[in-house]
């Protein structure tokens, strides 16, 4: 027959409490853990017998603990490294983005937009433009810029009449064919884009666009940059 000897309630630390049984009878603890929190120890004893030896258990009942919530992860955004769209310039903006190598330039004539790559094909930023008009159509095909100028009058006369010529004051002005047409500021006009009606109000072949992006392409086109205009 097995008789409880004693029933001791200790203070024992969250996780584990180290139970040592000599033969003398006494009982050593030591806690293993963080927190302290109460322990019931149960000691049994097995009723001797003339061909026994007489032993002793020690049975730890340790407290459940209440297991910690885990946080749900935050979900993370990514994002590319234009976080926001690439401005479209006309003669009232901004250009605040840093100067950047430019790659190549498309101008669409049917949209009357001007799209800036950088050297990776990235879009920097779209500029509505001017184009031009009938009799004087912007040239279509694979161009390059040539060579630049500023702070200048561009001028001449049509080729078959004398009486028509103009001078416009341009502030930047890079060249992608040989015949004189060019990426160029227009401070004479005060709309760009399809408002503009380019086939009765266009340029003489050039490209006109507002200050800022006139600048940016004459700043960081270098000679040889690629031109596609269709």
């Amino acid at each position: 027959m097995t008789k409880t000897l004693m029933v001791i309630t200790v203070a024992s630390f969250l996780g584990a409490m180290a139970v040592t049984t000599y033969a003398s009878g006494k009982i050593a603890t030591a806690p293993v853990g963080l927190s302290t929190q109460q322990s019931t120890v149960v000691i049994y004893r097995n009723t001797p017998t003339e061909t026994s030896t007489p032993t002793e258990t020690a049975t730890v009942l340790l407290p459940t603990s209440t297991p910690i919530p885990t946080k749900s992860p935050t979900p993370t955004t990514h994002t590319t490294n234009n976080q926001s769209a690439p401005a479209i310039i006309n003669h009232k903006s901004s250009l605040t983005i840093p100067d950047t190598t430019i790659g190549h330039i498309e101008v669409s004539i049917a949209d009357q937009k001007t799209s800036i790559y950088d050297i990776n094909g990235e879009l920097l930023f779209t500029s509505l433009v001017v184009t031009g008009k009938k009799g004087f159509a912007t040239p279509k095909g694979e161009l390059q810029i040539t060579w630049k100028n500023d702070h200048w009058y561009m001028q001449g006369c049509a080729p078959n009449n004398a009486k028509d010529c103009w001078k416009v004051w341009t502030n930047y002005a890079s060249f992608f064919d040989g015949d004189g047409d060019a990426f160029h500021d227009a401070p004479h006009r005060s709309v760009f884009g399809p408002k503009a009606n380019y086939v009765t109000s266009g340029s003489r072949g050039c490209v006109n666009m507002p200050t800022q992006a006139a600048y940016y392409i004459y700043r960081n086109a270098p000679n040889g940059t690629k031109v596609r205009i269709y």
